[in-house]
């Protein structure tokens, strides 16, 4: 079975409060290979920073721009989750890879080259 990317969010009946405007905060991510040797275990993390909505793009007073171009306006303000998320709906509606030719360059800007090739997993 290939890899690809995949979506996580937490189940809103955690009991977790919402993320604080113009928090930073460090996430971490691990897959468990092997519960018996732990050495084994893929690890990431990263960070995340929610920001006020007025500095989202206004896209609803415009027609509606092809999906690769909407995630370009979101990464252009500094929006990458939402980028990334236009762009796996726009993988899934073509059956295509990640980025397509459109969002190449895109994944290129944040040093995310690696990814063009890459299918979003359900």
């Amino acid at each position: 079975q290939e890899g690809g990317v995949i979506s996580l969010s937490l189940p809103e009946n955690a009991g977790l409060p919402p993320l604080a405007v113009n928090q930073n905060y460090h996430w971490y991510f691990s897959l468990i290979c092997d519960e018996f040797d732990r050495g084994t275990d893929i690890f990431t993390d990263g960070w995340v920073r929610r920001v006020e909505s007025d500095t989202l793009p206004n896209l609803e007073d415009l027609p509606t721009p092809p999906l690769p171009e909407q995630a370009n306006d979101y990464a252009q303000a500094g929006i990458w989750f939402e980028a990334l998320e236009i762009l796996a709906e726009d993988q899934r509606m073509k059956g295509a890879t990640i980025a397509g030719p459109e969002g190449q360059a895109l994944l290129e800007q944040v040093g995310l080259a690696d990814f063009t090739d890459v299918f979003f997993l359900e």
